[in-house]
């Protein structure tokens, strides 16, 4: 079986009844605990504001920000506390049993100049990445470049862009290939 059949094979699928519900129960608290715990600048009020579900015919769409494809920062609307914001929008459709997932981006740029941004992207079926292999899959820092990636819930990956990001510090000299004795 090919690598982008096996991560098909693990869609996700969200119990909850609308996709309200799940903003409720899932998104808003863990965007919450950002503001809380200073990882998003934006006040908690801000949060319903920039953050809302749009009722589609078949589907809803759940936002978070403004898509900024050119990454200008004053059309930036969920701010990070390290000057960078995220934005994320993802696809739900009801079945039974719950939500099932058809597609989103999720998308966290840096301010700090290492890595420009890193964008997660599920795109719908039939979108011609799917015939690369690559309907789920990540840009580390450049629009161009694309890696297969797991297939996560939205929740999921709302706890990896609100992850504190950045350099781990001092580095020290790598010891790959060397025994435990030197």
């Amino acid at each position: 079986m090919k690598l982008d059949q096996r991560i098909e094979g693990m869609m996700p699928r969200m119990p909850y009844r609308s996709a309200g519900e799940y903003l409720t129960k899932e998104i808003r608290p863990r965007l919450q605990r950002a503001v809380d715990n200073e990882i998003l600048s934006i006040g908690a009020h801000q949060l319903g504001k920039f953050v809302r579900v749009t009722e589609g015919v078949d589907a809803w769409e759940l936002v978070g920000g403004q898509k900024n494809f050119k990454r200008l920062k004053p059309m930036a609307e969920l701010l990070t506390t390290d000057g960078g914001w995220i934005s994320f929008a993802a696809t739900l459709q009801p079945v039974e049993g719950g939500l099932a997932l058809l597609a989103y981006d999720f998308e966290r740029v840096f301010a700090d100049g290492h890595v420009e941004f890193i964008r997660f992207d599920l795109n719908f079926v039939g979108h011609p990445n799917q015939a690369l292999g690559l309907r789920s899959h990540v840009h580390p820092g450049d629009d161009d470049w694309m890696l297969p990636a797991p297939i996560l819930a939205p929740h999921e990956l709302l706890d990896v862009m609100l992850a504190r990001f950045g350099p781990r510090g001092e580095r020290s000299e790598r010891s790959k290939g060397r025994s435990a004795s030197t």
